[in-house]
């Protein structure tokens, strides 16, 4: 069984009906962007795999060598490898989902030096990550400061001799799960729920190694 029957999900009949007015490239990048988070990196893996869900697993290796030159890079998915990094919840991707994705950018990268895909010209101008407005990161530093002590508390408490964070590290950490943590931000302000769902698997999400290997 693989994720084919996710063709039939609403953002792949929105590309079915875009695709002759709409830049193919730019379409998959704003719908990337869109629901990026990362504060350093381009495309989120999380994201990543969630956008290309929506297109039969054949389809894959097209799309990961499309967006690697979208990302400046040379259709290799090199630099799409680097840009992504780790999930922010490694502990959901199971075998099966692993093995989908890892196999797909092996065969991205097999098509690449076969040159099975047509070469193109990187995208000119295009930035090295997503921008956001002033207002979004005036928003997300107040959230950081009022919850990265907590956050910090509630490692340290479950972890105890295990695994220690400082406070700079807790807001690294909390930094890359912000839409998840505001999300779930309860209406007295805190993120107590939220804290007990993610905190037992945080160690291991943490300290995993990169999903698809870099080349």
């Amino acid at each position: 069984m693989d994720d084919s029957l996710a063709a039939l999900m609403p953002l792949n009949f929105f590309l079915h009906h875009t695709r002759k007015t709409y830049n193919c490239p730019l379409l998959i990048m704003d719908t990337l962007a869109t629901r990026s988070e990362h504060p350093d990196l381009c495309v989120h893996i999380d994201h990543l795999y969630a956008m290309i869900l929506g297109f039969p697993t054949d389809m894959w290796p097209c799309l990961l060598h499309t967006v690697d030159i979208v990302c400046n890079g040379t259709g290799d998915t090199s630099t799409l490898r680097a840009f992504m990094g780790k999930p922010s919840f490694p502990s959901i991707f199971d075998k099966h989902r692993t093995s989908l994705f890892t196999n797909t950018f092996d065969t991205a990268l097999k098509y690449a030096k076969e040159g099975v895909f047509n070469t193109r010209k990187c995208t000119p101008n295009t930035l090295t990550g997503i921008a956001h407005p002033s207002k979004y990161h005036t928003a997300k530093e107040d959230f950081l400061i009022k919850h990265k002590p907590q956050f910090m508390a509630a490692i340290n408490a479950h972890y105890t001799d295990k695994w220690n964070v400082t406070l700079l590290q807790a807001t690294k950490i909390l930094c890359t799960l912000y839409h998840s943590a505001c999300d779930h931000e309860e209406p007295d302000g805190s993120l107590s729920h939220w804290l007990m769902l993610y905190i037992p698997t945080l160690h291991w999400d943490v300290h995993a190694p990169h999903l698809v290997p870099l080349l």
